[in-house]
Parts: structure tokens; C-alpha cells; sequence
């Protein structure tokens, strides 16, 4: 291996030396002082819980939000500002997007 570095043989040197690293990932046992995976794995879920419940999400906030957006939608096609395909979702346009959902993902309640 020295004698690749010593005679700038760059790609027989990145070889070796990974060969030697081998090809499994090193998986560190301690995160935040907590040890194992089970002990890690409820901290990055008390974490995410508290990033989740960051954001409100009170109704009536939540339907301020809804009735301003009705506001703001029926002013601008009342001063003739919108059209209609500005509004309309057409199925293919549903199923173009479909392909780039991931697999793994759902809806949360129907588990599809």
C-alpha cells in the first residue's frame, strides 16, 4: 500500500484500502448518551414526537387558515383573475403524481 502511494498509483492505493475497511457500515452503539438500539431508537422517537407537536394544529386556527384561503380564492375569480384549470385536478394529473409517491409510504389510517 505504501509502495502504491509512494509511486502516486492513486487508484491501486484506494483499492487496498478498501479492502482493508471492508464493506460493512459501522454502526455506533451510543447517541446522546443513550446505549443500544433500543434505548436509541426512543430517543430519536421522543425526539421526532417533540419536532411533530412543534407545530399546532388547532381546528380553529386551522380553519382561519381554510376560510381565508376560500376568501382569497373566491375574490380572485370574482375580479375575473382565475380560470377553471387553474382549480381542476384531472385524473391524469392524479395518476401521473402517483408514480412518484415511494413505495413505503401511506395515508396513516388505511395503511395504503
Amino acid at each position: 500500500m505504501a509502495q502504491n502511494l509512494l509511486e502516486n498509483n492513486q487508484r491501486y492505493f484506494w483499492t487496498e484500502i478498501r479492502r482493508l475497511k471492508g464493506t460493512s457500515p459501522t454502526v455506533t452503539d451510543n447517541i446522546d448518551k443513550m446505549n443500544g438500539a433500543y434505548n436509541i431508537s426512543e430517543l430519536f422517537l421522543r425526539k421526532y414526537d417533540e419536532l411533530y407537536k412543534s407545530v399546532s394544529c388547532d381546528a380553529s386556527e386551522m380553519n382561519a387558515v381554510k376560510h381565508s384561503l376560500d376568501s382569497m380564492i373566491s375574490n380572485q375569480c370574482a375580479s375575473g383573475s382565475c380560470t377553471d384549470s387553474e382549480y381542476c385536478i384531472t385524473v391524469a394529473q392524479v395518476s401521473e403524481n402517483i408514480l412518484f409517491m415511494k413505495g413505503s409510504k401511506h395515508d396513516g389510517k388505511t395503511r395504503h
